[in-house]
Formats: structure tokens, C-alpha cells, sequence
């Protein structure tokens, strides 16, 4: 037994409440790193060490046991080294062996185990979810943590300005309630796709419908949580507001619109004409009209041209018109253009 104790750096001690003097194990010395030969009261060694701020701590553990609050002594602190150099945190589990008529206890039996390691492994993830968290609340960009069924976990400022609901409404909801309906079944591939592993991230444009009804265009960008193990745990998620970037690009798709219908027609006619006017009057009556006529009729295919290309940029732009790329003499096409 002082073997496995030894291997698990635990100690044990007997504390004495009415003499307020204890008994400790050979692994006591070493967890507090007290020689066999240094003379020290070990209680009065130990209280030295505690870190002032968790005096009450282990004071409140100790009441509460005594009182029939607690049913042991339960307690994790800090302890100075000897050295003087380093806090060492420790946690203290006791209970009382001997009581007297009163009920009162007499003694204290426990252990004391360093638990040094493990602490500061969670003080360092706390401090990391910590600054995650501020991170989070404080990016401009609409953040939010999502469970794997959709639920909203936590979220910040800027996503609940954008969907225009708290972060209450937004707890008790999920992403799919609040997802335009046409674009759902895509958002709903994606993430399956996520799930199985396919694919380690995804970013799409959506719509997500506000309280009032009002319609939102958000780029939306999601990675997946998994644990060591790899297990699925929850969605990181940024939505940035692309709105008024749809609300433009529906503007310059309606003007396209317009050049197409209100000026080609017009353009067509007018370069039409002047080929038929080129027709009728090969050797035109006079030769300053057949001069003109055919700058003008020039002019127009130039125009004709300038604008086709202009419909053909917007729609390859729009993905409406895919390219079939070929080698040709660039020179030639310059100089017919010039």
C-alpha cells in the first residue's frame, strides 16, 4: 500500500483537532519536500505554506464538513514550494475517524495529493476558452457556435444585429427555422458532407429570413469541432452581411437587363437600316451621302459589337456563359477592330 501511495504521490496524515498536531506519511515529506532529518511541526508547516487567498477556502471546506454540510472535507488549494519559488496546487480529502459525546470531531485522517499538473492544464484551457470567448464577442463578423443539431449555442453581437433576433430567441431556435427555404437543402448538403468528412470546412451564400419577415444575405462560413478522438462536437460558424452586395448586384443585373432589351433593338434597327440604305443606293445620287452613310453604318457595327461583348462579359461574370478558349492571331483581330 505505501508503494502504490508512493507511485501515486499521495499522501497521508492524521490531524489532531484538540492538540492541533498531526502525523504524516514518509510521502507527506516528499510531496512538501521536508527531509527525515529537518525538525518541523508539520501542521504549522503546512498552514505557513498556504497561499493567503485560499485560506478560507480550505477554513469554509473544514466548517462545512463539521457542521454536516459536507459528507467529507473536499478542497483544492495552492501551497507555496519550499524553495519559495512556485505555488504547487494540492487537494485535501478527510474525514473524521473519533468523535466525542458532543458530537464534535477529534481527528482528521486524509490524504494530500499534488495536483500541480492537472490544474494548471485546466487554468490553461479556461484561459483559452476565456480569450476565445472574447474574441468571439468582440469580432466584427457575425460568430457563433452551433450544435450538431442545429441549435444555437452561443452567439455574438454582431450575428444577432444581422438576424435581428437575441441571443435568447436564438437559443430556443436553430439554424434551419431562421434559413431561407430555398436555400436550405443546400445548406443541409453541405454540412452532411461535413459530418462524413468529405469536406473539412464549406462557405456559401444564403438567406436567412429576420422576425419581421425581412429577407438577409449572409456569406456564411462553417468548420466542424471534433474532439481528440475525433467525434463531431459543434459548428464554429461566420455569417458576413452581403446584403446590400446582393442588392447591387441585382441592380446591375436589372441595368444589363435594360442595355439588353432598350438599347439593342434600337442599335439593331439603326445598323439595319444604314445596311439597307448601303443596298438600295449602292452609288448613292451623291457621293458626300455615301460617305456618310457608310461612317454611320460603321459606327454602328463598332457600337453593335462593343455592346454584344458587354452582354457576353455579364454573363460569363454571372456563370450564364461558359468560355471556349482557342489560339488566334491577336494582331489581326487589333487591326480589324482599328
Amino acid at each position: 500500500m505505501e508503494t502504490a501511495l508512493a507511485a501515486a504521490r499521495i499522501a497521508v496524515f492524521e490531524l489532531d483537532l484538540v492538540t492541533d498536531t498531526s502525523n504524516v506519511s514518509a510521502n507527506w515529506r516528499d510531496l512538501m519536500d521536508v527531509g527525515p532529518s529537518d525538525g518541523v511541526d508539520f501542521q504549522t508547516e503546512w498552514r505557513k505554506r498556504i497561499h493567503p487567498d485560499d485560506e478560507v477556502l480550505i477554513e469554509r471546506a473544514l466548517a462545512d464538513y463539521v457542521n454536516g454540510q459536507a459528507p467529507c472535507v473536499a478542497v483544492e488549494y495552492r501551497l507555496r514550494s519550499r524553495n519559495g519559488l512556485d505555488w504547487l496546487w494540492m487537494r485535501t480529502d478527510a474525514e473524521a475517524t473519533e468523535w466525542d459525546v458532543q458530537g464534535n470531531a477529534l481527528n482528521l485522517v486524509g490524504t494530500q495529493r499534488d495536483i500541480t499538473d492537472r490544474k494548471r492544464a485546466e487554468l490553461a484551457m479556461q484561459g483559452s476558452e476565456e480569450q476565445f470567448r472574447s474574441l468571439m464577442n468582440n469580432a466584427p463578423i457575425g460568430t457563433a457556435l452551433v450544435s450538431l443539431e442545429g441549435k444555437w449555442l452561443a452567439t455574438n453581437a454582431a450575428m444577432t444585429a444581422f438576424l435581428g433576433y437575441s441571443e435568447e430567441e436564438l437559443r430556443s431556435t436553430d439554424f434551419q427555422s431562421i434559413t431561407h427555404e430555398d436555400d436550405l437543402e443546400s445548406c443541409l448538403l453541405k454540412v452532411q458532407k461535413l459530418l462524413s468528412g468529405e469536406i473539412d470546412a464549406f462557405e456559401l451564400d444564403k438567406r436567412y429570413v429576420r422576425p419581421d419577415g425581412e429577407i438577409v444575405w449572409g456569406h456564411l462560413c462553417v468548420v466542424l469541432v471534433r474532439s481528440d478522438d475525433g467525434q463531431p462536437l459543434h459548428y464554429i460558424t461566420q455569417v458576413l452581411d452581403i446584403t446590400e452586395t446582393q442588392k447591387l448586384d441585382f441592380l446591375r443585373n436589372e441595368f444589363m437587363s435594360i442595355i439588353a432589351h432598350e438599347l439593342r433593338t434600337p442599335v439593331t434597327a439603326v445598323v439595319g437600316a444604314l445596311d439597307m440604305l448601303d443596298v438600295v443606293c449602292p452609288n448613292g445620287p451623291i457621293e458626300k451621302v455615301q460617305q456618310l452613310v457608310k461612317i454611320a453604318k460603321r459606327g454602328g457595327d463598332r457600337l453593335r459589337t462593343a455592346l454584344e461583348d458587354l452582354l457576353d462579359f455579364e454573363q460569363v461574370s454571372g456563370g450564364a456563359l461558359s468560355l471556349n478558349l482557342t489560339q488566334t492571331n491577336i494582331i489581326e483581330i487589333l487591326g480589324e477592330r482599328c
